[in-house]
Formats: C-alpha cells, sequence, structure tokens
C-alpha cells in the first residue's frame, strides 16, 4: 500500500501535466530519482536526525575537556579614621577579587568513555538509516518510472488495437452495405470497437 501511494505521489501530478500538455517531454529516469530524493519526507527527516545525532556527539566529547571558572569582584567603602572628629576625613578603601579556576575529571569510572562510545554508535547507526532510506527512495522512485512506462507502453499497445478494431469496423461496414458481409459480422466488429475503448478506460 505504501508503494501505491508513493507512486501516487512521485509520479501523479506528471501525468496529470502530461496530459494537459501533449507536448511536455517525459521525464528521465535521473530526474524522477533527483526529485524523489528532494522531496521524499521520511528521508529529510533522516537527514534531521543524521544531524542532530553529530550534534549531540559533539556536545558528548565536552566532558573529557577541562572546566574552566573565571570570575571578578569589587567593592569599595568608606570609613572615619579613629582619631578625629572631622567629618570631612572620610577615608575609601577600594578591593577587588579575580578569581580563576581549572578543573579537570581524570577518572569518573569509565563513564565518560561509556558516553563517547554511545555518541560514536548513535552517529554511525544515524549515517547508515539514512544511506538505507537513500537506497530505499532510490529503490521506489525506479520502481514507480518503469510502473509508469509500462503502463504507458501498454496505453500505446491499447490505442493501436483500438486503430485496429475501427479499421475493421470500416471494412466490415463497406462490405454489408455491398452485400459482402452481414449484419452480425457489422455487430462484432462493432463489439471489438466497444472492448478496445474500455481497455484504454
Amino acid at each position: 500500500m505504501k508503494r501505491l501511494i508513493l507512486i501516487a505521489l512521485i509520479l501523479g501530478p506528471w501525468t496529470l501535466r502530461a496530459q494537459s500538455q501533449p507536448q511536455l517531454q517525459s521525464l528521465t529516469l535521473d530526474q524522477v530519482i533527483a526529485r524523489a530524493l528532494a522531496r521524499n519526507q521520511s528521508l529529510r527527516l533522516d537527514r534531521l536526525q543524521a544531524r542532530s545525532t553529530v550534534s549531540q556527539a559533539k556536545a558528548a566529547r565536552a566532558i573529557i575537556l577541562p572546566s574552566v571558572d573565571l570570575s571578578f569582584s569589587g567593592n569599595y567603602a568608606g570609613a572615619f579614621p579613629a582619631e578625629t572628629t572631622n567629618y570631612g576625613d572620610l577615608t575609601w578603601a577600594d578591593r577587588y577579587a579575580l578569581n580563576l579556576s581549572v578543573s579537570q575529571n581524570l577518572y569518573d569510572g569509565g563513564r565518560w568513555w561509556n558516553t563517547l562510545k554511545a555518541a560514536e554508535v548513535s552517529t554511525a547507526l544515524a549515517g547508515l538509516t539514512l544511506d538505507q532510506s537513500r537506497i530505499n527512495t532510490v529503490y521506489l522512485a525506479k520502481q514507480a518510472y518503469y510502473a509508469f512506462l509500462n503502463i504507458k507502453n501498454l496505453l500505446d499497445v491499447y490505442q493501436e488495437n483500438l486503430k485496429s478494431a475501427k479499421k475493421q469496423h470500416d471494412l466490415a461496414r463497406e462490405r454489408f452495405l455491398v452485400g459482402a458481409a452481414s449484419s452480425n459480422d457489422t455487430l462484432r466488429t462493432r463489439v471489438g470497437v466497444a472492448r478496445a475503448r474500455l481497455q484504454i478506460i
């Protein structure tokens, strides 16, 4: 069922355009594959998933890097000297502090190693999923393209059958007019024309 839906989505608009524009050239297999790769929503989601997994793997590598903290603080305060009562002799003291701390985790029981391996496996799995999705898309596009060509060739055959049935009917009518054929012959050829039209429909 999914294949039929994909075939309809890929080839449906092109067949409608081909019917409305008789001089439109048919698409090549490479063009069909390129459009399928560009428009397949599942493939887009797999691409985004692969990018997300790569970003998460890069973030996981940060656990082996040292942690650096830098802080700066400053304050000032005024005070009156103890030996004077003149309130104009206020003295000021400024204090500044700069703190830098560097920490490095040397061993945590192998947790960071397992985290990095899990990120590496997730990245490889996302890449394989993306490749498989691309292969499936190309396969389904080829299948839809060849199915379309098969239907197109069958339609050509049915149209030729219709032309042949009409010629036989015209010939039977001419023979009937000159008395060389019966009315049953003309009815039989008319049924053949109707069957040929039904095949096209």
